[in-house]
């Protein structure tokens, strides 16, 4: 059996959203990249919507969401193509998508944890 290929790529996040994430991990015991492929799986499994705000790209935009936090993210070939099918149905990029899952993801656990 061949190992799939493993596409390793950046992504920024908001520093909230990084505090966030990590107190997720902390509480649960999960790791950051069991994390990322549970919210990348069902970002794929939902909608695939990306909210507008995250596609504007100009910082003088007055609701243009500032990311200051990188990240890295490993995929495998599968989960970069639909990654990047998704970008360009929603006509962004695939860094803006992961931040989309990974946001998605957070808000679900949050929930569950915090009500």
């Amino acid at each position: 059996m061949e190992a799939q290929k493993k596409i390793i790529t950046t992504y920024k996040v908001t520093r909230s959203m990084f505090i966030i994430e990590h107190r997720i991990l902390k509480e649960t015991g999960a790791s950051l990249v069991a994390f990322q492929k549970k919210a990348i799986a069902t970002f794929l499994r939902g909608d695939c919507k990306v909210n507008p705000r995250l596609k504007i790209r100009a910082y003088t935009d007055p609701d243009y969401v500032r990311k200051t936090v990188r990240e890295q993210i490993i995929l495998t070939e599968a989960e970069n193509e639909a990654l990047e099918e998704v970008a360009a149905d929603e006509k962004t990029t695939k860094t803006v998508v992961i931040f989309q899952a990974m946001l998605n993801f957070c808000e679900m656990q949050a929930r569950l944890l915090w009500g």
